[in-house]
């Protein structure tokens, strides 16, 4: 097994980032490599980015909106519960752009992949990456099959 290289994956991301045509990074990789901890290290030595993993128990759109929100941290996010999806997005649009973040890297993407609102989460993802001056690097075991619009405006750093 094949232990992810720190300095790999920053180079990865770094082309990514001044890449103006991609708004997504993909990072997959198996179990036990060390994404988490190499990315972790990576946000934490990086102001721009915020790391933020997927809640695996009720992953839905309004629980990602909530998440990214609460990865950004706006206090009291539990005040938010009750808005719906087009409210949080209003709100991360005021939020984000009043940030230095420029990029949200999310972990467990594959969670996606068993969510049977799988177009709707990618489609959000898609829509703030188009509304907001941020990009996502994504990241899991295994990249979720994608939309078309989302593939060719994507970035891929594969290990076996």
């Amino acid at each position: 097994m094949i232990i992810l290289n720190y300095e790999e994956i920053k180079l990865f991301i770094a082309d990514f980032l001044t890449n103006a045509d991609k708004s997504f990074g993909f990072i997959s990789s198996p179990s036990g490599t060390g994404k988490t901890f190499v990315l972790r290290r990576y946000c934490q030595e990086n102001s721009t980015a915020v790391y933020l993993k997927l809640p695996a128990a009720k992953l839905s759109t309004r629980s990602l909106l909530l998440e990214i929100l609460n990865s950004l941290g706006v206090p009291i996010v539990n005040r938010y519960q009750a808005y719906r999806i087009p409210q949080l997005i209003q709100l991360l649009k005021f939020v984000i752009p009043n940030t230095q973040i420029s990029h949200l890297v999310v972990d467990d993407i594959e969670l996606v992949s068993v969510n049977r609102n799988r177009v709707e989460l990618f489609e959000i993802i898609k829509h703030l990456s188009i509304e907001l001056p941020v990009k996502f690097v994504l990241t899991g075991t295994q990249i979720p099959e994608l939309p078309v619009s989302m593939k060719i405006r994507s970035n891929f750093y594969i290990t076996a």
